[in-house]
């Protein structure tokens, strides 16, 4: 369903936090994103009324391989955009969903933004999240229009998955997916629009989640027993009992991404285990 009319409850939104989850991630990488980041920033202080701006850093890498000395370099540019830095490190490899829960502790802010670091965010994205969330007051997270890049969409909205579908897009190459192409296309939500906000989502992708901080702490943040993959779906559901999850058309990013089955037999064993572990908490599906 569309949202095409103003909700008459709005609201101000007077601070946003972000949590970016790193690990092993190159410094080239980081700065592309922060360099995006700091552009949106600026386009929505031009926009309207001064918005406090909280970036939280949380690196799961080893000492050897951690981002402290390329952080503490950029702390003058941070400051000279009188942005609030925080930069989390020592924990080790927790995992996703345990990385943003540190920030998610700590943070007092309207909005919290969890990203990938493989995410980069267009000049406008900020002014116009804010305006959804300003605008209709039972929105609890968003999600954006993504390309690769590539320039091909990317589909971060979810219906609720089966199993066939997970492996077929998982592990099958894309010619034998053909005879599934329409059963896919439903699961990605291939249908949203691509005007309008549109409301009623299930599952979002946590490479961008933008979430009311309010919401986000009443649930508890992520349920950190899983390590990677379904953390974004388990925390989706709950946050949706609470408040509304839309897609954007008008946010824009760009995410590089990449398929579970191509990062090797870890990744396929977290993405099993995970699996797992979200349909028995959230119920099977299999065809």
């Amino acid at each position: 369903m569309n949202l095409t009319t103003t909700s008459s409850k709005s609201r101000h939104i007077n601070s946003i936090s972000c949590g970016i989850v790193c690990y092993k991630t190159s410094h080239v990488q980081v700065a592309k994103l922060i360099d995006s980041l700091l552009t949106s920033i600026e386009k929505l202080s031009d926009s309207q009324a001064k918005i406090s701006v909280t970036i939280c850093i949380i690196d799961n890498s080893d000492e050897h391989d951690s981002l402290s000395s390329f952080f503490r370099e950029q702390q003058e540019l941070f400051e000279r955009n009188s942005i609030v830095f925080r930069y989390f490190s020592g924990h080790g490899n927790v995992g996703y969903g345990a990385a943003q829960n540190i920030a998610i502790s700590v943070i007092d802010s309207d909005l919290h933004l969890m990203l990938n670091p493989d995410v980069t965010v267009e000049e406008d994205a900020f002014a116009e999240a804010v305006k959804v969330f300003e605008n209709n007051r039972s929105v609890a997270m968003l999600s954006p229009r993504a390309e690769n890049n590539s320039g091909e969409k990317q589909y971060l909205c979810k219906r609720f998955p089966t199993i066939l579908t997970l492996l077929i897009r998982g592990f099958l190459p894309k010619f034998f997916q053909r005879p599934f192409k329409t059963k896919l296309e439903r699961y990605e939500m291939r249908d949203l629009s691509e005007v309008n906000l549109t409301e009623r989502i299930l599952l979002i992708s946590g490479c961008f989640m933008l979430v009311d901080t309010k919401v986000l702490q009443e649930v508890g943040g992520f349920d950190e027993r899983y390590f990677l993959y379904f953390e974004d779906f388990d925390l989706s559901l709950r946050i949706g009992i609470l408040g509304g999850l839309v897609h954007s058309p008008n946010v824009r990013i760009t995410h590089e991404g990449g398929n579970t089955a191509k990062k090797g037999a870890i990744h396929i064993w977290y993405f099993i285990k995970s699996g797992i572990r979200f349909f028995n908490k959230h119920g099977w599906r299999y065809w």
